[in-house]
């Protein structure tokens, strides 16, 4: 192997812990002009190994690595040479951010179909024995569950969602998502048990959320499943309850002398 070879040997240590790493010449002014000529590639080279820590598929893209160290080390400091090596580093940068973007909506997605899982089955106790008198709000909240559920899978894959690297954040986005689903069924259970929300009118007559279950059901399946519904319905009610107690309307001020019409017997009159 020659000298040149040797001074740019690109070499893979421990995938998982440091990745592609180019070995320098042992020569001091040949290792600093290697160390300027890759220095122009340090910021998107964190970036893209940020990206491929923990990925288990990372073999290929460390490969473009070693093929943007080797176009920098050869071009000797040309300029061409530097945007040839940034070009591959941002096409692999890509590459692992799509594929950690699939990855993290399969990881929302999991993670919401569990969650949603578990918080149905959870649900089901306190149905029984919890607040009897309070009709049917606890199957409210549950077919809210499957309404944020059916919203989940109908809309992931126009959701905006957390790379698979913040699995925290997914985690906490699609607990917060049936969350907001439950509460949404059980509280549109509530607005027409009370009387707060009109009843509905339909072609088998009016419908009542206390005795039909199939209409408490789906009005908990629509609730959850549009998450703007029971936010923008209590954002009605609290307004007209605001309206009703607030201080009464001021009663509007007398016109100006100057602009009450004059007698009809003294039209064109002056002053």
């Amino acid at each position: 192997m020659s000298q040149a070879l040797k001074d740019r040997n690109i070499v893979s240590n421990d995938y998982e812990r440091e990745g592609v790493q180019a070995q320098l010449s042992a020569d001091p002014v040949t290792h600093a002009k290697q160390l300027k000529n890759l220095l122009p590639l340090g910021t998107d080279r964190a970036k893209l190994r940020a990206l491929l820590s923990g990925w288990p598929r990372r073999e290929s893209y460390d490969s473009s690595i070693a093929t943007a160290l080797q176009a920098a080390l050869d071009g000797d400091g040309d300029g061409e040479a530097v945007k040839q090596a940034l070009a591959i580093l941002n096409d692999a940068k890509q590459g692992i951010a799509s594929d950690r973007e699939v990855a993290g909506r399969g990881q929302w997605a999991t993670y919401a179909l569990f969650f949603g899982v578990v918080g149905f089955v959870l649900l089901c106790i306190p149905q029984h024995d919890s607040f009897p008198d309070i009709g049917n709000f606890w199957l409210g909240a549950q077919a809210g569950v499957l309404g944020a559920m059916f919203s989940i899978a109908w809309g992931i894959s126009k959701r905006t969602v957390a790379p698979s690297t913040n699995a925290r954040g997914n985690l906490t986005d699609s607990v917060l998502r049936l969350l907001i689903g439950a509460m949404s069924g059980g509280t549109v259970i509530l607005l027409f048990q009370t009387g707060l929300v009109p009843e509905l009118h339909t072609a088998t007559g009016v419908l009542d959320v206390t005795k039909s279950l199939p209409f408490a059901v789906l009005l908990g399946i629509l609730a959850g499943f549009v998450e703007r519904l029971v936010p923008g319905l209590l954002d009605s009610e609290g307004d007209k309850i605001a309206g009703k107690g607030g201080a009464p309307p001021a009663t509007p001020l007398p016109p100006p002398a100057a602009l009450i019409p004059p007698p009809a017997g003294q039209a064109g009159a002056t002053p």
